[in-house]
């Protein structure tokens, strides 16, 4: 019986590999694919040629981009952190902060020629809001003196605006310590956009790949010692056009202050208190056709009656309402002076603080002297 046990299993064994499951096909083994050691290496170089290139064109494009001068948002925004990031000690008067009029607008040089103080201006772009104010703020005073008072200058357009921060931090050069207390979700994002701008920033670069191949000057949207930003050359701004557009612009535009923008300014107001500086929130330069415009009176209105509120809480913080109006041929554009004109810009900036600053600080450098 055993052997014809084994017969029998020999036999289905030996049925299994010449048939099929179906009994009257027959079995055919296909063949095996096998790959030669040299063509296996010719597919790991092919790769890493890939990847090299792609590591390589990624990186190029990073390094374009951030020697973009034609970007004049991205040239203001890593200027002024590399002179925060790189001053320790420093006894300032004063410092400047807020968007891109400020940082156009207001010339450390005319006070230090007409009052003697010597100052930064740390304006950015209004993109952030008064965001980057408050971090820029805090990074000086953690490694400086407390200066004598800070200035605070914003355009009537921007702190309605709610900020994008993650998009932001993931385009402009701010430090990756602003953003330690964000969730690892967002923190990713940030990593993501900025290691990887051969995606995410493809318009960027191919804006910084037409300028490359232009003759630009070498003083383009250059940032002096001091932080101030003069515009030298002009973006030929249509103002018959700026104005049919920022009407309806205007008549669209929220009169409330978006609630980071005031988290912002109430956290401006707790420095000053904490570190004892006198705060002084300004307009910014305008066009005066714009500013005669009904609307932007009522904006104008609600961000008066925001600041008032605000600065009401501490005796370090004030609000200067006066409007600092020019005309076509003296701006850039409707909030931007041309540099002729940003000396009368700064100037009367200081004329307005000095006569509340010398209520305060009496003994002050500035109450000594006159324009």
């Amino acid at each position: 019986m055993e052997n014809i046990v084994q017969m029998n299993s020999s036999t289905s064994n030996s049925n299994e590999t010449e048939y099929s499951n179906d009994a009257n096909v027959p079995y055919t083994a296909l063949p095996v694919e096998r790959h030669s050691l040299i063509e296996s290496h010719i597919l790991t170089l092919a790769v890493l040629v890939v990847l090299a290139g792609f590591i390589t064109f990624n990186g190029l494009i990073f390094f374009l981009l951030s020697n973009d001068r034609l970007n004049r948002g991205q040239v203001i925004v890593s200027e002024k952190w590399d002179l925060v990031e790189s001053a320790t000690s420093l006894s300032l008067d004063y410092i400047v902060l807020g968007d891109s009029t400020s940082s156009t607008g207001f010339d450390p040089d005319v006070v230090h020629e007409e009052r003697k103080l010597d100052g930064w201006n740390l304006g950015t772009i209004g993109t952030f809001g008064m965001i980057d104010n408050v971090w820029l703020l805090e990074a000086y005073l953690a490694n400086n003196s407390t200066p004598e008072f800070v200035i605070i200058i914003h355009s009537f357009d921007v702190l309605q605006r709610d900020v994008p921060t993650i998009s932001l931090l993931g385009t402009y050069n701010v430090p990756l310590t602003q953003i330690e207390s964000l969730s690892l979700a967002d923190r990713l994002q940030i990593y993501q956009q900025r290691l990887l701008p051969i995606y995410y920033r493809r318009q960027s670069f191919t804006n910084a790949l037409i300028g490359a191949f232009q003759n630009l000057p070498d003083d383009l949207n250059e940032v002096k010692d001091n932080g101030f930003l003069s515009i030298k050359y002009p973006m030929g701004y249509d103002f018959e056009l700026a104005m049919m557009n920022l009407n309806n612009t205007v008549s669209d535009l929220s009169s409330s202050v978006s609630p980071m923008n005031v988290e912002a300014m109430r956290r401006l107001i707790e420095l000053s208190e904490a570190h004892d500086f006198q705060l002084y929130f300004v307009n910014g330069p305008i066009y005066e056709e714009l500013e005669a415009n009904d609307k932007l009176q009522t904006i104008r209105q609600h961000l008066h009656e925001s600041y008032v509120t605000e600065v009401s809480h501490a005796d370090t913080a004030h609000y200067i309402p006066d409007v600092f109006t020019f005309e076509k041929d003296e701006m850039e554009s409707v909030d931007h002076i041309l540099p002729p004109y940003t000396s009368r810009y700064t100037s009367n900036v200081i004329m307005a603080i000095h006569e509340i600053h010398c209520i305060y600080r009496p003994d002050s450098l500035l109450c000594e002297t006159s324009s």
